[in-house]
């Protein structure tokens, strides 16, 4: 038992106001994050990655598919440029550094979407640079996202 007797709460609250009083324990806490948090990323702000150039094995081929394929190159994050015919000649682009990732769109993918179930995309990012790869993610992501598959299903039956 603790000798004001409120226990844990006036533990805690003894604490913070000792480290609230100490001017190096204060800084360390409360003021060094908040500097931190401001300007390191300052240098960085004009450097966003863009239009990081990807590959698409298309092997569905589509309206889907090409939808898809639309909407990722329409992504601000990425840019398809390698419309490759098989998986082995995306590697290829992948392992030249001409594309930082490969997206494979397999077949009967639409048939799965329209049947309500999900539809699986294998994505292969280059990992060797952290921002790229998280932005290529991120942009592979949202472009599937905007592929509107309400849309597609209403104009495959229309």
């Amino acid at each position: 038992m603790l000798q004001d007797g409120r226990g844990i709460s006036g533990a805690f609250t003894g604490e913070w106001r000792r480290v609230l009083a100490d001017r190096g324990v204060f800084s360390f806490f409360i003021i060094a994050p908040v500097f931190y948090g401001i300007f390191y990323p300052q240098p960085y702000l004009g450097q966003l990655v863009r239009k990081i150039p990807i590959a698409v094995v298309d092997d569905d081929r589509t309206l889907l598919s090409r939808r898809l394929i639309q909407a990722l190159d329409a992504d601000g994050a990425i840019s398809v440029t390698v419309r490759a015919p098989a998986l082995g000649v995306a590697q290829q682009a992948l392992f030249e550094r001409r594309v930082f990732g490969i997206l494979e769109i397999p077949p009967d993918t639409e048939h799965e979407v329209l049947k309500g179930n999900k539809a699986s995309l294998p994505a292969h990012v280059d990992s060797a640079y952290f921002l790229v790869f998280n932005r290529t993610l991120q942009g592979i992501a949202e472009g599937a996202g905007d592929a509107n598959v309400a849309d597609i299903f209403r104009a495959a039956c229309g």
